[in-house]
C-alpha cells in the first residue's frame, strides 16, 4: 500500500494526501488522484508555506473547518508529506499519523 493511500485511509476525515517537493513546489503524488484539482487552493497555500525562508519541519494549520498539516521527511528535508483533512476531534491522532509515516519514508 502506499504511503499517500495508507494516510488517506487511517486519518480521520481525510480529503487529500499529497507528497510536495519544498525545492520545486510541485506535487509529486496526490491521493485520491482528483483531490489536487478539488483542493486546489488549499494545496497552493501549504506549497507557498513549506517553501517560506524559515522552511519548518512540520506546520499544523487549523481554518474553521478544515486541518492542514505538512512534515518534512527525516531522510530529505525537501520532501513534503502533506494532509488536507476536514477539523475533528482526532487532531492529535492526524498529527501523529502524518508525522509517523513521513518519518518512515
Amino acid at each position: 500500500m502506499s504511503t499517500l493511500r495508507e494516510l488517506a485511509d487511517r486519518a480521520p476525515d481525510c480529503l487529500m494526501a499529497a507528497w510536495i517537493d519544498a525545492r520545486t513546489g510541485d506535487v509529486a503524488a496526490v491521493h485520491p488522484s482528483d483531490a489536487g484539482a478539488r483542493y486546489q487552493d488549499a494545496l497552493a497555500t501549504s506549497i507557498e508555506i513549506i517553501r517560506s525562508p524559515q522552511r519548518p519541519g512540520r506546520t499544523v494549520m487549523l481554518s474553521a473547518d478544515l486541518v492542514y498539516v505538512l512534515q518534512r521527511t527525516a531522510s530529505d528535508s525537501s520532501r513534503v508529506l502533506f494532509l488536507l483533512s476536514r477539523r475533528t476531534a482526532n487532531l492529535g491522532v492526524v498529527v501523529a499519523l502524518v508525522r509517523g509515516l513521513a518519518e518512515a519514508a
